[in-house]
């Protein structure tokens, strides 16, 4: 069921995400271009394109306090919008073959993680766009051959506890300073096993950190 239909973007959407009041919805497309959206209404407010990106966006995130809207690209940049105004404050650039697929801000705003099509994830200081870190979660690339290849990261959250420590991706999970594993995901299985190519595992194409209420 459609509860609300946005103006759409000139190419297929790839990317949404709710800011964290819940008023206002981001979506990046393969037009190459970031939209903000009034979440009650569907009216387009912000077209975020000015000096903007020059492949399609494939992520998009808000800052913790709603006054930035990120965007990651597969121009191999991710950028920092002011989401008041459209303008474009930082560009984090990073080297032609990491076509960046996924981006998320720390719980505290401070930094901002990148993922790229070369398995590596990168955090940046959201501030100034410093680079700060960098480590390889996967093998990168997009295709699997054997039943235990590692795609490329294709989404990333941080965990929620206010510490920016821990961070999930589709390769598993990771502590960000030490730049190690903590955990792996299970592969996944049922309707979306390859009957055809068994060895072909379905791919994990998303996550997120749910919190059970009094945990944190």
């Amino acid at each position: 069921m459609t509860l609300l239909k946005a103006q759409p973007h000139s190419g297929p959407i790839k990317c949404g995400a709710w800011s964290p009041n819940g008023r206002r919805i981001a979506t990046g497309s393969t037009d190459r271009t970031v939209h903000v959206f009034d979440a009650r209404t569907g009216v387009l407010e912000l077209a975020l394109d000015t000096g903007g990106h020059r492949s399609a966006v494939r992520g998009v995130c808000w800052s913790p306090a709603g006054d930035r809207v990120a965007s990651a690209s597969w121009d191999a940049t991710a950028k920092i919008w002011d989401a008041r105004t459209g303008v474009a404050v930082l560009t984090l650039a990073v080297s032609k073959d990491a076509k960046l697929v996924g981006c998320a801000y720390a719980p505290d705003g401070a930094s901002i993680a990148t993922a790229g099509a070369d398995g590596r994830v990168r955090t940046w200081d959201a501030r100034t766009g410093a680079p700060l870190r960098a480590f390889r979660v996967s093998s990168g690339g997009s295709r699997a051959t054997t039943s235990n290849e590692i795609h490329a990261i294709r989404a990333l959250a941080f965990g929620p506890d206010g510490s920016g420590d821990r961070l999930a991706t589709t390769a598993g999970l990771w502590d960000v300073v030490a730049g190690r594993p903590i955990g792996a995901f299970g592969p996944h299985e049922g309707l979306g096993a390859n009957k055809k190519t068994p060895t072909v595992r379905p791919r994990v194409v998303d996550c997120d950190f749910v919190v059970p209420p009094g945990r944190l």
